[in-house]
């Protein structure tokens, strides 16, 4: 092809060499689905030996292609994405003498490297699946996507290395039953990786899995942008170790297990749009083993289940910013004589509050707003919540007749109210609005009475009778604000 782009037709079989310019050269296939390149700075050389094209990468082993299976070669500008098109079945392999595979199968894709730096590719179109093997991270473009993954994850990425994912238009991910999972592979997720996952773009994403989770890695997974919906998954909606909600937005309905989570390290949400509808028993909204932390952002959460969770960690939670709205209508479970209470925010450790919005409607038996087993601190906020379930007896595991009920805060141990500004109503049987096992702390110690927060009179709501045998001991009676009271809003200490 000359400098006016005319078209000189001439039989392979008639020629030496090869010379050419530009910066890829192309392989057309005459047949199979999968277009070859080779980057020209890339070549040592490509030559016509007989019957076949002999492509010489620098540094790599020679590669013979038969005359008789390209339809015709071009020169190209430099490209080194694999373009793949599901519509029209085809791929664009421009790494295809650098170590790098490409198979199609009824729209069913395998990318395997070796090559050692990130790869690119770009999915489009309706297909089955993608599948890459690399060495190196990757770097995925979803383009108006809808995989439907039949018998297998729509997405598996299969490199320790971290890969980013950009939406583009509207994509869609399912998964069928069952998953041909080869041995010693894992395949958790409909949209899978055993290395660090990012998402990011203008774009949105639906993902469903009708086998286990619907968006999974063995490492972490980030949300920097886009809008990611979860519409259904026999597990979890999100889950891996490390989960961060930085910005786009986040949904997750009809799952059956929890809508998010973050595994044995931490949860943070700072700047994302986050709605997790909940309707099974025993699962979490949102949960982590690690600390879980707020900083800003919006988090809506609605939770039916028996003895279900919104928020759950097996350490600290960390309030900072942003704000949070709870719709909690789930009851108690009672096993082995051990009531466990639908509630909205449960930590096995601290709950420590320095800004940021809570605000809870809880109507299940004995509902609790906040719970934790540790201390209770609020130096900034806004805290608003209402519970209205009654209360009643059960009998514990000794043969002991108890009883519960529903508190805003229940806090095991001590509750310091340092500041910000709470509105808590408890109007079920024994309802209470803040209990404390051990010391409850009002305002800073030392300061002027001016400045500590006024607790109105209120009626407390009946107690739940409990017969109480002669011979027990009496218990230490913990500190408990009763039915419903405000404080003012309070000066954040020094």
């Amino acid at each position: 092809m000359n400098s006016r782009r005319i078209l000189l037709p001439l039989a392979l079989t008639a020629v030496a060499a090869l010379a050419y310019q530009g910066s890829y050269m192309v392989f057309a296939p005459a047949s199979d689905a999968v277009t070859r390149a080779i980057a020209v700075k890339n070549t040592d050389s490509i030559s016509i030996s007989g019957t076949n094209v002999v492509v010489t990468p620098l540094g790599q082993p020679q590669s013979m292609l038969p005359i008789s299976a390209i339809a015709d070669l071009r020169i190209l500008p430099n490209e080194d994405v694999i373009a793949i098109d599901m519509d029209r079945a085809t791929v664009f392999n421009p790494l295809a003498f650098e170590g790098v595979s490409v198979e199609m199968v009824d729209k069913a894709v395998t990318v395997t490297s070796e090559y050692a730096s990130d790869l690119n590719i770009s999915v489009k179109g309706t297909g089955k699946s993608v599948k890459v093997y690399a060495a190196a991270g990757l770097n995925l473009v979803l383009d108006n996507a809808k995989l439907s993954g039949e018998g297998s994850a729509a997405v598996n990425i299969q490199t320790k290395k971290a890969s980013t994912i950009t939406l583009v238009g509207e994509n869609v991910l399912a998964d069928s039953a069952p998953y041909a999972t080869p041995t010693g592979e894992k395949e958790n997720g409909t949209l899978f990786s055993i290395g660090k996952i990012t998402l990011q773009g203008d774009g949105s994403l639906s993902v469903s899995s009708a086998v286990k989770h619907a968006i999974a890695s063995s490492k972490s997974i980030t949300i920097k942008s886009g809008n990611v919906t979860v519409t259904g998954a026999a597990s979890d909606g999100l889950h891996a170790d490390g989960i961060a909600l930085n910005g786009g937005s986040f949904t997750c309905a009809a799952v059956t297990g929890d809508g998010v989570d973050a595994g044995a390290e931490t949860l943070v949400i700072d700047g994302a749009k986050v709605n997790v509808t909940s309707t099974a028993d025993d699962v979490k909204a949102l949960k982590a083993d690690g600390d879980i932390f707020v900083r800003s952002g919006e988090v809506v959460f609605s939770v039916a289940g028996g003895q279900s969770k919104g928020f759950k960690t097996k350490a600290n939670m960390y309030v900072e910013g942003g704000v949070m709205r709870a719709t909690m209508t789930g009851g108690v479970v009672v096993t082995n004589g051990d009531p466990s209470y639908c509630t909205a925010f449960k930590t096995d450790s601290a709950f420590v509050m320095s800004g940021g919005e809570l605000h809870v409607t809880s109507t299940g038996e004995a509902g609790k707003g906040i719970s934790t087993d540790g201390d209770f601190t609020i130096t900034d906020g806004v805290i608003d919540i209402s519970t209205s379930g009654n209360g009643a007896t059960y009998v514990d595991s000794t043969g002991v007749t108890d009883s519960y009920s529903a508190t805003c805060i229940t806090v095991d141990g001590n509750a310091y109210v340092y500041g910000g500004r709470l509105t808590l109503r408890s109007s079920g049987t024994a309802g209470k609005a803040l209990k404390s096992d051990l010391a409850m702390v009002i305002g800073r110690p030392g300061e002027a009475a001016t400045r500590l927060p006024l607790l109105p009179a209120v009626t407390p709501a009946a107690e739940v009778p409990v017969a109480v045998p002669a011979e027990a001991p009496a218990a230490d009676s913990p500190v408990a604000v009763p039915a419903a009271w405000t404080m003012p809003t309070m000066p954040t200490p020094k």
